[in-house]
């Protein structure tokens, strides 16, 4: 029997073993290597231990070297690179087994009043009136080739349990036929309620945006989103996710997350996103590369 995965809260809760060293576990989301946003929210939550609590975090940058074992235990070096009158800025290593998986840039802002203005969001229907991503996997599993045989099995990106909540506004990746506008829209919050910490929740959408944040980059071409998670198709894995912290929000609440891919070129596809909340304001940005590459090259 498959091990159960982590709660969101239990992947964000830190192990301090040094001044400056932690350790997490990896969710367990997947069995053949840890998903990106596991170590992504865990450099920001080791960084976010070793900075004063009024300094929220404005921004995080992960580039991610290697695959992990999803077995494993991951551990988080924490450099105190810049620590200035209003900014502290952090470099985190994160390793397994002697080996580096990922390097973080992590940086914290005292938050001051200034001038402010930004772009204001399309309508867009309620949460609660969309089919959730987790009723529409259970239906595709349903369907996947084989199943009512006891055949193959869907791939685990469509029978596990995410810890967060989505609802696509656009177009359902799965059901998306290429070729399509490289854009989606899709409500998100995580299943669970979570505490007052704004690293907590600034780590829990570092989470929730490195799943989908690949997806629009398919929709121009003739690749199936089943095809491309069963490895039938183009191996995608994202090589580095960046997130700019505007206002303060809460991940679980609602938050609307409009994405874009400008741009693919060299094996490499582009994202972008605009994280908004139910009141419309612009709370966050996100930015992610990921390689896309034909089985076979990969």
């Amino acid at each position: 029997m498959d091990p159960t995965p982590l709660t969101l809260i239990e992947l964000l809760a830190m192990r301090r073993v040094d001044t400056d060293r932690f350790r997490g576990a990896p969710s367990g989301l997947f069995h053949h290597r840890i998903y990106g946003g596991d170590v992504a929210a865990q450099a920001l939550m080791a960084a976010a231990a070793t900075v004063a609590p009024n300094r929220p975090p404005h921004s995080v940058h992960v580039h991610f070297l290697r695959a992990g074992d999803p077995t494993e235990g991951i551990g988080y070096a924490v450099e105190r690179v810049r620590e200035a009158r209003t900014l502290s800025t952090r470099l985190v290593r994160a390793e397994q087994g002697g080996r580096t998986l990922a390097l973080a840039t992590v940086s914290f802002h005292v938050v001051r009043t200034g001038p402010e203005h930004q772009i204001a969001p399309e309508p867009a229907p309620e949460p609660f009136e969309l089919v959730s991503r987790a009723e529409q996997m259970r239906r595709l599993d349903k369907e996947w080739p084989g199943a009512s045989t006891g055949g193959s099995r869907a791939p685990q990106m469509i029978t596990v349990d995410w810890p967060i909540d989505v609802r696509f506004v656009d177009r359902a990746p799965h059901e998306v036929d290429g070729p399509a506008e490289p854009s989606n829209r899709l409500w998100l919050r995580t299943v669970d309620g979570l505490p007052d910490e704004p690293a907590v929740h600034a780590a829990a959408l570092t989470f929730a945006t490195d799943m989908p944040m690949w997806e629009p980059g398919l929709f121009p071409h003739p690749v199936k989103w089943t095809d491309a998670v069963s490895g039938r198709a183009w191996f995608s894995s994202s090589l580095d996710h960046t997130l700019f912290f505007h206002q303060p929000f809460r991940a679980d609440e609602w938050l609307l997350m409009v994405q874009h891919s400008p741009v693919a070129a060299g094996s490499r596809a582009m994202g972008e996103a605009k994280i908004y909340n139910r009141d419309g304001r612009l709370v966050a940005s996100v930015v992610q590369e990921s390689v896309m590459t034909p089985p076979e090259a990969s």
